[in-house]
């Protein structure tokens, strides 16, 4: 399947396939570096700011659009995807860019790759032909993948809690799209938010105590935080302008960067997770969106 179509085009006018142009940003590694795609080149790119510094670092040669995973525990290495021709396939670089190798090709789309807390796995989406999207885990290397989930919808952006007992993501759950979580052995499903509203894209803080995620239940969509167990929600941002679908917190844990609509495009935020010091990161005249990023 060469265009996807992300669920988050079931919240009326906004949609998004991953061969349209918008920049999205996605999790962070050592030096609380941010990924991020921006299609200022020609085609979608993978790049890193630093949330502090606003420093930006080009990371894909292009010309194929590339779409950035996560950062590997160590922050050497950098998982992402990118259209292989055919369909999206998963590819790993070190941090500084160099040394892109492809290390899962499966035929059908592979999808949002993110490292376990160890960096000995990775977990990602892949289009079975025969049997849709499912939650994949592999070795790091690309070896062994498996499945693990048995889902009625697509899964989207998946992200490994920090003690390595639970995987969250994104699922429409026939009304709305809707947080999770699961065990890394496809066991224990659990719908960590159900509201009238959509809640998407959660990121877990590094000490594991606190989710991220993005809902419209107010209105607009804004920040919030939530317990790993979907208690306790607290909004961060505020007003009639949404941010985007998706929030990532800095390995620091010091802040969480997002996306936030301002004359026309999304550009890169962060915030503190009490809510005080937002700060813009990006003004490039492109469309710059965190998606599970830090």
């Amino acid at each position: 399947m060469k265009r996807l179509l992300v669920s988050v085009a079931m919240l009326g006018s906004l949609s998004l396939t991953l061969t349209a142009s918008p920049a999205s940003a996605v999790f962070s590694g050592e030096g609380n570096r941010v990924l991020f795609f921006n299609d200022s080149t020609g085609s979608a790119q993978v790049y890193s700011i630093n949330p502090l510094t606003k420093g930006v670092n080009p990371l894909t040669p292009g010309p194929s659009e590339s779409y950035p995973g996560h950062y590997s525990p160590n922050g050497k290495k950098i998982a992402y995807f990118m259209d292989a021709g055919v369909d999206f396939d998963i590819f790993m670089m070190k941090a500084n860019g160099s040394n892109n190798h492809p290390v899962l090709s499966d035929v059908g789309d592979e999808l949002w790759p993110a490292f376990a807390p160890n960096g000995k796995q990775f977990v990602y989406v892949f289009e079975d032909p025969s049997d849709g999207y499912e939650l994949y885990v592999a070795n790091a290397d690309g070896s062994g993948p498996h499945q693990i989930s048995m889902l009625p919808e697509l899964p989207e952006v998946p992200v490994w809690a920090p003690n390595r007992k639970r995987i969250a993501f994104t699922m429409y759950d026939g009304n709305d799209l809707e947080i999770y979580t699961i065990k890394p052995d496809g066991t224990g499903l659990d719908q960590l938010t159900d509201n009238g509203g959509n809640d998407f894209f959660g990121d877990f803080a590094p000490n594991g105590r606190r989710v991220s995620f993005t809902s419209d239940r107010s209105g607009a969509e804004q920040l919030h935080l939530m317990r790993p167990n979907g208690t306790h929600v607290k909004r961060l941002t505020n007003g009639a302008t949404p941010v985007s679908f998706s929030s990532v917190y800095t390995a620091s844990g010091d802040n969480i960067v997002f996306s936030r609509e301002v004359g026309g495009d999304f550009e890169l935020y962060r915030i503190m997770p009490d809510g005080s010091k937002l700060r813009r990161l990006t003004d490039n005249g492109f469309d710059d969106f965190v998606q599970l990023f830090d």
